[in-house]
């Protein structure tokens, strides 16, 4: 896969509608099987295995952190503005309440002098969004490192990813009894050399009508 500067602008494009894979806010940020779709698309999308898009990202995200953390007013890399929505997210409210135990009473000072110390938050735009998608793509691995993997496995994957994205119950029940009848094809032999001769004189001998017998009235 050839990053170049179309391929990363179309791939921050797409992952920003992926709001469950870095939006906490969403209602599918913590729906594992959401999440797997989603990083599945998006390697449909740039016809790539997952562990690419993943990688691709963590990368983009760590430079966009760099970036951040530069005195310069503005940054020259020109995936900088591309990725604002990831610092945009999690600004602190200015209006937040206050906690009534974070209120704090100073004994040294007159009972009416009170002062409040709201308790100072973390932000967790990026140090945790890198982490969440790195912690998750680990918890992928760990569990499928006890299935094989091979080439079919991949092509599965791909082929579920993308019957998932069929809306219609019909279109999706004549897509899986082609698959089933194109393997059952395969099993006979329909496809190898020899055997596909065979069965083909094997088919034609049953369609036959004079081979059939019949009882004259």
């Amino acid at each position: 896969m050839e990053w170049n500067k179309e391929n990363i602008a179309l791939l921050i494009e797409h992952f920003k509608e992926k709001r469950e894979l870095w939006d906490s806010t969403s209602v599918h940020f913590k729906d594992r099987n959401k999440k797997h779709d989603a990083w599945m698309d998006l390697a449909d999308k740039f016809d790539t295995e997952r562990s690419v898009i993943e990688k691709k990202m963590r990368s983009l995200i760590g430079q966009f952190q760099r970036e951040l953390k530069k005195e310069e007013l503005t940054s020259k890399w020109f995936g900088f503005e591309l990725l604002l929505f990831l610092k945009d997210k999690n600004k602190v409210s200015s209006t937040k309440k206050v906690n009534p135990q974070e209120i704090r009473v100073s004994p040294k000072k007159k009972p009416q002098e009170i002062r409040f110390s709201p308790k100072k938050e973390k932000n967790k735009t990026f140090d945790s969004l890198e982490a969440q998608i790195e912690a998750y793509g680990t918890m992928k691995e760990l569990h499928t490192e006890r299935k094989l993997r091979d080439d079919f496995t991949i092509f599965g994957e791909h082929i579920a990813c993308r019957l998932r994205n069929l809306r219609d119950p019909y279109t999706i029940a004549t897509v899986q009894n082609q698959i089933h009848n194109i393997i059952f094809q395969a099993e006979i032999g329909l496809y190898s050399g020899g055997a596909s001769t065979s069965y083909n004189s094997f088919r034609s001998s049953n369609s036959d009508p004079a081979s059939s017998p019949h009882t004259d009235i």
